[in-house]
């Protein structure tokens, strides 16, 4: 499974810098990197390209991820591979995130919100506009926790995460679906994060803490 990583190791910075390249994820303070929580056998943290990803692997499934945040957004690089001889229907699988003991779940952002907010930071209408409450208060928290500085990161981070969004669609026989999921955190965290994926009959449930400070 590792080694069917190399895209993930290819991401650069969360949000305004995130694209391909070659090299690990450079260091920027702004950036919140997390490791993972290894508490049972079918998890694996391994190191690939210098970034530290969570590995669960069984008979069935294989799972991958790894988990940043910047300026309150997080950035989940997710791979699912299906081992088994049939198909995974779109409703036979989901994915969540949540935080905390209580497990408090955190707005997943689809690619029509994505590409709504960029639309709206750009003074353009053609995203689809701002309906949705969903998409509003998104905007809104985005602009909020946003510089001046940092407003054209967060807007090229926004279009490229569109661009390679998490597809949910069938998950084919002895084949893997991968992508990258982005996640609103519009209320003040408690750890760990937690991401839950049902797959089927199997809940596959993998937990991330943000790597101590230097």
């Amino acid at each position: 499974m590792i080694k069917r990583l190399f895209w993930l190791a290819a991401l650069v910075p969360l949000i305004g810098l995130l694209g391909c390249a070659t090299s690990p994820i450079p260091s920027q303070p702004q950036i919140v990197r997390f490791n993972p929580i290894v508490v049972e056998p079918q998890v694996k943290s391994f190191i690939n390209k210098g970034e530290t990803y969570s590995g669960y692997e069984s008979d069935n499934y294989d799972v991958a991820a790894a988990l940043f945040e910047y300026q309150s957004i997080l950035l989940l690089p997710l791979e699912i591979t299906n081992k088994t001889d049939r198909d995974i229907k779109p409703e036979e699988y989901s994915v969540s995130l949540r935080d905390g003991r209580d497990l408090k779940k955190i707005t997943l952002l689809s690619r029509a919100e994505i590409v709504a907010i960029k639309a709206k930071m750009d003074g353009s209408s053609s995203g689809g506009g701002l309906e949705s409450q969903v998409i509003a208060g998104a905007y809104t928290t985005v602009l909020s926790l946003t510089s001046i500085f940092s407003k054209n990161d967060v807007k090229r981070g926004l279009e490229l995460a569109a661009g390679n969004y998490f597809s949910f669609r069938p998950i084919y026989k002895h084949e893997k679906r991968q992508g990258i999921l982005c996640f609103l955190l519009d209320f003040r965290a408690e750890y760990p994060i937690a991401l839950e994926l049902k797959v089927q009959d199997e809940i596959i449930k993998l937990k991330f803490m943000p790597k101590p400070s230097k």
